[in-house]
């Protein structure tokens, strides 16, 4: 991977301090670098040092947060820091401290925080080692006083399991995306270990391969071919048209070979694939409920708490922004996840095509940065939706349209300020083809 990644989320190139702000809060001047061996790092005023290298590994003040592909989708939250990857996109927000915003997009890295916001191109900064930042780091766990952690384990809420327990059978992995399944409801286990349950059929795409289930056959699509596999049957390869007339060719019973596993050609118009690393079933027990929790809405409701309006041919949604994010930020706050699920629930019940997601803002601010803030608002709905909410990423279009489309006036007859207005002007639109 290279040091400066192709990324499409826009990030505002500014650099500011509040000073007033940034007196109160900082410890050490707050910096961004990018290392030898092609990661960057981030520290920020509160002496949090955040590093991510040229394969997307993430640490934070020595504990690895997660893996981010360039090529794939994750959207978690670990001991209490977000983590957002989408398409080479990388951005952490610690709310504990503000919050603080590290990202590494678009050929930028940008810290952010109270009173402060540091914005560089990666190809402006020297080549550097991340700083030691002992005697300045923000206190661990083992340093919290001990009646505060007492707490946090003492309040711990109990788990009901959304999914069913037991075994979990193994369908197939690509060394990507691992897959398991009970009944109606399958398990994805990515590179990074986040398990994902999925109930019915799915098309989920990774980067350029495709993920998807039909009943009771699994497929598997790269750029080879197409792989399915019936619950209990073989994998069945259908070639792409350029590997399939080798594959006509050949006579029945040849085999071949890759660092993958083997094809078999087992009639006429059959192939058969042996993967070479076959995993265990996946066992799921109580203790690993918490991993899986989801809501769970009906059709009716979901309608009224997201006030659905019905066109012709789609559905309209408009989320205020003020539910979805934090102020003057593109980061979904936890808050959010509730609403977002019942987005989710509706796209996969009604959608029968593209899912247009567009930012508004209000009047406030340069038209240039409301119109950045709109399609980053937007994007950042759309990597939700594809991760946690499991809506295929292809199927999701976004736009930005800043202050130039308003629902309501952001100023009164007199010239005052309408703060009422400005709210319903800071939305986000999606509208689902139905």
């Amino acid at each position: 991977m290279n040091a400066i990644r192709n990324i499409t989320m826009q990030i505002i190139l500014s650099v500011g301090v509040c000073a007033m702000g940034f007196a109160a809060y900082a410890q050490v001047e707050p910096k961004v670098g990018v290392d030898a061996s092609g990661g960057v790092w981030f520290l920020s005023p509160s002496g949090t040092l955040v590093t991510i290298d040229a394969a997307g590994l993430i640490v934070r003040d020595g504990q690895t947060l997660a893996n981010c592909p360039s090529n794939e989708t994750l959207v978690t939250n670990i001991s209490g820091i977000s983590v957002v990857c989408s398409e080479g996109d990388i951005v952490l927000s610690d709310p504990a401290k503000g919050p603080e915003v590290f990202s590494w997009a678009n050929e930028t890295l940008s810290l952010q925080g109270p009173g402060f916001v540091l914005a560089k191109q990666v190809s402006e900064l020297p080549v550097e080692d991340a700083p030691s930042v002992q005697g300045t780091v923000a206190p661990t766990k083992d340093t919290q006083p001990e009646q505060t952690q007492t707490e946090n384990i003492t309040t711990a809420p109990a788990v009901s399991c959304p999914i069913m327990t037991g075994v979990y059978r193994y369908v197939f992995s690509d060394g990507i995306e691992s897959y398991f399944y009970k009944d109606d409801t399958t398990i994805r286990v990515n590179e990074s270990g986040s398990k994902i349950a999925v109930v019915g059929d799915f098309n989920i795409a990774v980067g350029d391969n495709t993920y998807s289930r039909q009943g009771d056959t699994f497929g598997f699509k790269n750029a080879s071919g197409q792989y399915n596999k019936m619950a209990d049957g073989p994998i069945i390869f259908s070639p792409n048209a350029a590997l399939a007339v080798t594959a006509q060719q050949a006579p029945v019973g040849y085999s071949y070979s890759d660092d993958y596993g083997t094809y078999t050609k087992t009639g006429p118009d059959q192939i058969t694939f042996s993967p070479k690393v076959v995993l265990e079933d996946l066992t799921i027990t109580d203790a690993d409920c918490a991993a899986f929790q989801k809501a769970e809405f009906s059709y009716e409701e979901v309608l009224e708490n997201l006030n659905v309006e019905r066109r012709a041919n789609e559905l309209v949604v408009n989320l205020g922004s003020d539910v979805l994010f934090g102020y003057d930020s593109a980061d979904i706050t936890a808050a959010a996840a509730n609403t977002l699920e019942q987005v989710a629930f509706l796209i996969k019940r009604d959608g029968k095509g593209l899912v247009v997601v567009t930012g508004h803002t209000d009047a406030k601010g340069s038209d240039l940065y409301n119109l950045d803030l709109s399609l980053r608002r937007a994007n950042s709905v759309k990597r939700w939706l594809a991760g946690q909410g499991q809506i295929a990423a292809d199927k999701i279009v976004t736009a930005g349209e800043g202050e130039t489309s308003p629902i309501a006036q952001n100023t009164n007859a007199d010239g005052s300020d309408n703060p009422e207005g400005r709210a319903a002007n800071r939305r986000v639109e999606i509208r689902i083809s139905s």
